[in-house]
C-alpha cells in the first residue's frame, strides 16, 4: 500500500467518523426538542383538580349552588341536597394557578356520603 492510498483511506475513515458524529448530534437534538415539546404539552394539559368534603351548610336553589366547607359549589339538582348532608366533591378550577374562583369552577363528581335526617 503506498502513501497516497493510505492517506485516502485515513481521510475516508475520518470523513465517515465525522458523518456519524453529525448524525448522532442531529438525532440528539431532535430527541431533546421532542422531550421539551412533550413536557410543555403535558404541563399545558394539566388540570387543577381538588377535593372538597364537608357538611352542606347552605343551599341556594335560585343559583343552583350548595355551600360546603367554605366553598360555593354549582350543582345540577340543588333541590336534592339538604342542609346537614355530608358530601364529597371533585372540583376542577379553570382559574390560573392554585386558587378558587367561583365563576371558574366545575364540579366533576359529587356524592352524598352521609344524608341528613331530613
Amino acid at each position: 500500500m503506498n502513501e497516497s492510498t493510505l492517506q485516502s483511506t485515513i481521510f475516508s475513515l475520518t470523513e465517515t467518523s465525522h458523518e456519524k458524529q453529525g448524525i448522532l448530534l442531529m438525532r440528539n437534538k431532535v430527541i431533546a426538542r421532542l422531550l421539551i415539546f412533550l413536557v410543555l404539552v403535558g404541563c399545558a394539559g394539566e388540570k387543577n383538580l381538588f377535593h372538597i368534603e364537608g357538611t352542606v351548610e347552605e343551599i341556594n336553589l335560585k343559583e343552583a349552588c350548595i355551600y360546603v366547607d367554605g366553598f360555593w359549589l354549582p350543582v345540577k339538582n340543588a333541590e336534592t341536597y339538604h342542609v346537614g348532608d355530608v358530601v364529597f366533591a371533585e372540583v376542577e378550577s379553570k382559574a390560573e394557578g392554585d386558587q378558587y374562583d367561583p365563576e371558574k369552577i366545575t364540579v366533576n363528581k359529587i356524592k352524598i356520603r352521609e344524608p341528613s335526617n331530613k
